[in-house]
Parts: structure tokens; sequence; C-alpha cells
């Protein structure tokens, strides 16, 4: 899969040699700076990373963001991460951090938040325009959008039909309305921890309850809201779901389970769901 009019870099990331190309995304006031990462040949799946808010860590450089990009595009992905307005590269004024954060603490919503759910709604335009042109002579692989902390949110007010999967890592659901999800089919994936001091396991655990299957959770002990320490064993839950994605080889009448790393352990949930365990 390629980009027109971008820039293209190659990194050497054992085994799997990377093509990284710097795009620009258009938006109604600019563009926003992106990053599409993939593998020479065949791309089995399309991903859309969606930061969280500026304000907790929202930028492409995110350690949690690059290792989730690194694993997928390794795995035969091609994954577009990208930046909000205002945020590194991207065009747009730069966020008055203080009377930003006052509002947060007041009413829970930052007052540039529509800005960046628009931003991501044009950047799923993009992912899936690339794809479609990308294999035109056939169908397009699925496309799955990652949104972490805010960019759940983001991630979920920007579904679109064309969208096969949802991962959602540390959804901030005591700040956001997810309220959209329950009308909603689509594949899930919830990764948690049992200690997020953004998103309490409790508060987590009955906003899951009342989700639509098909549904899968994973809660990573002791990973707090930013993952640090534990980026590989998000990453290998990612990247496992993410195959459930690919289109079936054909004849072939189921598709075969994804690996697992020997971490994780499964446990069935009562509500039909599957939880996952990394530790």
């Amino acid at each position: 899969m390629r980009s027109e009019d971008a820039r293209t870099v190659h990194r050497k990331i054992m085994p799997t040699e990377l093509i990284r190309e710097q795009v620009r995304i258009k938006t109604a006031s600019g563009t926003l700076a992106g990053e599409l990462t993939y593998p020479f040949g065949h791309t089995s799946f399309a991903a859309l990373i969606v930061n969280p808010h500026p304000h907790m860590g929202g930028h492409t450089g995110n350690s949690l963001l690059v290792r989730l990009a690194d694993t997928m595009a390794g795995d035969g992905s091609a994954v577009l991460s990208f930046d909000y307005a205002g945020v590194g590269e991207s065009d747009g004024p730069r966020i008055d951090v203080a009377a930003s954060m006052s509002q947060f603490w007041q009413t829970g919503a930052a007052p540039e938040d529509p800005r960046l759910t628009d931003d991501t709604r044009h950047a799923v335009a993009w992912m899936t325009e690339a794809t479609c042109r990308a294999d035109s002579a056939s169908l397009p692989p699925p496309l799955i959008l990652v949104g972490y902390s805010f960019g759940a949110y983001a991630a979920t007010m920007a579904l679109t039909d064309t969208v096969g999967a949802l991962v959602l890592i540390s959804p901030t659901v005591r700040q956001h309305d997810f309220s959209p999800l329950r009308e909603r089919t689509i594949a899930k994936l919830i990764v948690h921890s049992d200690n997020d001091f953004a998103t309490p396991q409790p508060d987590l655990e009955d906003w899951m309850a009342g989700l639509p299957q098909p549904l899968e959770t994973c809660c990573i002990p002791s990973g707090d809201h930013f993952y640090r320490g534990h980026e590989d064993a998000v990453a290998s839950v990612c990247l496992a779901f993410a195959r459930k994605t690919e289109p079936r080889p054909s004849g072939s009448g189921t598709r075969s389970p994804p690996n697992r790393t020997a971490t994780v352990r499964e446990r069935q949930q009562g509500n039909g769901s599957k939880a996952v365990t990394a530790g």
C-alpha cells in the first residue's frame, strides 16, 4: 500500500522491513500530519490509531502507540497514525492548556474535544480512501480503529460503515458519552487496567456489561492508564484481535485462531464476552 505525494522512509524492524510515509490529511481548516506504516507486499488489514488527548500524551511519539503501529505493521497491516490539529506538525492553533485544563476539571470535557473528534473523522475518511485506492482490483482490507483514552471516544464518534472492528484502550467512560456503541454490533475489544486512575475498573465493568456482542475484553494487571512497561502485552492482544478481521482464504469455512502470547489467559464471562488477562 502506498499513498500519493508522500515522503517515504524505510526502517528495518526485524524480522520485517517496514515502509514509513509522511502524509498530510486534509481538513476544513488545513492539514494533519500523519505517518503511514506498512510492510512490503500484501497487507492483510488496515488500522487507524487515534491518540489520547494532547493533555495526556496525545501525539504520534507516544511509546504505546509507536509499539502498536510497529507490531501491527510488522504482522502485515497498513497503519495510519496522525496528530490532532495544533499538535506536532499538524496545522492549527496551539491549545491553550491552562484554559482547557480548567474547563476539563470543571466539566469533564475540554473545549477542543469536538475539533479533535472531527480530525478523527477526516483521518477515517483518508484511510478508507487510501485502502480502497490501493486495492481497487479487489476488496479492500478490513479497517480497524484503535483508540486510546480520549482517542477511544473520538474513534467511537468517527465510526462509519467502512470500519470492520474497534479497539478501545482505557476508554474514558466517566468523562465522555459512549452510548452510540449500545446500538453497534461491530466487533469490539476493550483493553483496560485494574488500577487506572482515569477509568476505575468498577465503572468500566458496569459500562461493558451494557455493550452488545461481539465483545472481547482484556485486563492488563497494574497497567495504570499509561501501560508503561506493558506496551508489548497491549500490542500483542490488539494484534491477536486484529488478525480475526482478516479475510478468509478461498474455500475456508473458518478463520484460523489467532496466536496468543504465553502470558495471556482467557476466561469466559457470564454475558458471553471473551475476557483476556495479560500477565
